[in-house]
């Protein structure tokens, strides 16, 4: 499922929602590697919130952004051969082009890095994100693919995964997560909320999610599969879901269940070693449906 299609995919798009924005390129020409000097950009500015920042090859150079990034999207091109790191303390926003890497390095830092109503997708070289939060969120109106990896290595780096946009439409949207076998992340947290019709988050055919550490579900309708290492958490606008997951962590492992009547998608204990039970206070467990194949399950204290 992850082939030709993926270049070709995510190229085509970034060139249809970029027809507007303006391209400025890095070409490092003060050759000070840092992204706030304008004479190191193709048109003599630094990228703003209405410019794509290119990344084609005209300079090979490192660049570090050492101060806060706010551009309608960032393109990193296989023929870049450099690395873009976010220095600590840096955040960094992307608009609806995303942000799309075919090759060279990204290093993350500490700061969020936020997608708004853009997408991210990574073909190749190694994206380390940042050890805050890679939310990919905003308004949407069209089902989309939010993540995708059709190649390269996705570093997780302690962080968070958060997916969170917002559908204020009628019919009925599908936000879906493309991933390869070995992408891995720390925490996945899932809030697609909706002020019309609910949405659903969805993985690829075959794909699953897989949250090493955390995994909560605050909002949405699950579709697709996931798997959590280590906590489960179910927030009160969990909307359940008809997809799967899996808790497959080594140890014990814990679940929380907000009061009301929250529901999460079917879960399936499928532990080597340890136990799954509730966190104090955790009365209820609704899901769509419950297997138990290996390992200890404790069911929650309610009726």
């Amino acid at each position: 499922m992850h082939i030709i299609r993926s270049a070709l995919t995510a190229t085509c798009a970034f060139l249809v929602a970029t027809a507007f924005p303006a391209t400025i390129t890095w070409t490092n020409g003060a050759g000070t590697g840092v992204w706030n000097n304008a004479a190191n950009w193709s048109s003599g500015t630094i990228p703003g919130v209405n410019d794509v920042a290119l990344f084609d090859g005209s300079s090979g150079a490192d660049c570090a952004m050492n101060v806060a990034v706010n551009v309608q999207g960032i393109l990193v091109n296989a023929m870049y051969t450099g690395i873009l790191t976010q220095q600590a303390g840096i955040s960094v926003t992307v608009g609806t082009s995303g942000y799309i890497q075919h090759g060279a390095t990204f290093q993350g830092g500490n700061a969020d890095i936020t997608l708004n109503a853009g997408n991210f997708t990574l073909t190749g070289g190694s994206f380390t994100t940042t050890s805050g939060a890679l939310t990919i969120g905003g308004t949407r109106t069209i089902s989309q693919t939010l993540f995708a990896q059709f190649g390269g290595t996705f570093n997780h780096n302690n962080g968070s995964l958060v997916v969170t946009p917002y559908c204020n439409v009628g019919p009925m949207l599908t936000w879906t997560l493309d991933v390869l076998p070995t992408t891995v992340f720390y925490d996945v947290v899932i809030k697609a909320s909706h002020g019309w019709t609910r949405p659903q988050v969805a993985t690829a055919p075959g794909d699953v999610v897989n949250a090493s550490h955390d995994l909560r579900h605050i909002d949405g309708y699950l579709t697709g599969q996931f798997a959590v290492g280590n906590d489960l958490e179910v927030s009160a606008n969990a909307d359940g879901g008809t997809g799967l997951i899996t808790v497959d962590g080594i140890g014990a492992q814990t679940y929380s269940v907000a009061a009301g009547s929250p529901r999460t998608c079917r879960v399936e204990v499928d532990k080597p070693s340890g136990s799954f039970i509730p966190t104090m206070g955790t009365t209820d467990f609704l899901v769509q449906a419950f297997s138990l194949v290996a390992g200890d399950f404790t069911a929650p204290s309610g009726d």
